[in-house]
């Protein structure tokens, strides 16, 4: 994943590559739902507990407009860190009980907007909650 910075908006955007393999019609059905479910949570004006889907960009080999789509580039907003590095990067002693409150009611307030939007989430890991510098 890296990031860059939108030009329209001037806003920073994360782009995320995803090599597209037709040969496995599973694993295009997964992507498909999970593309799906992320325009879906986008498009929910007050959302503030998942990254926006800003667009999709279709990488094709050159030269051959009948090859099938090498992969996909994601572009979302960008969040600066997730919970694995800030955890492993903060000194335990500049944790507070307080940082730790905000942070886990933060993170049941996700699950909890995810839950009511149908969705339930199977690979929660401090690495997939995204956080920004204020918790």
């Amino acid at each position: 994943m890296c990031y860059a910075t939108q030009n329209k908006t001037n806003k920073d955007v994360a782009i995320k590559f995803i090599k597209c393999d037709v040969k496995h019609n599973g694993y295009c059905r997964v992507l498909i739902r999970e593309l799906s479910i992320l325009r879906q949570l986008s498009a929910i004006k007050r959302n503030i507990f998942t990254a926006k889907l800003i667009d999709v960009i279709v990488s094709k080999s050159p030269g051959d407009p009948l090859k099938q789509a090498d992969g996909m580039f994601l572009v979302i907003e960008y969040v600066p860190t997730d919970l694995d590095k800030m955890i492993t990067r903060v000194k335990a002693e500049s944790f507070t009980e307080e940082h730790v409150k905000v942070i886990l009611y933060n993170c049941l307030c996700g699950l909890k907007f995810l839950h009511s939007c149908g969705v339930i989430h199977r690979d929660l890991k401090p690495c997939n909650m995204l956080i920004e510098k204020n918790c």
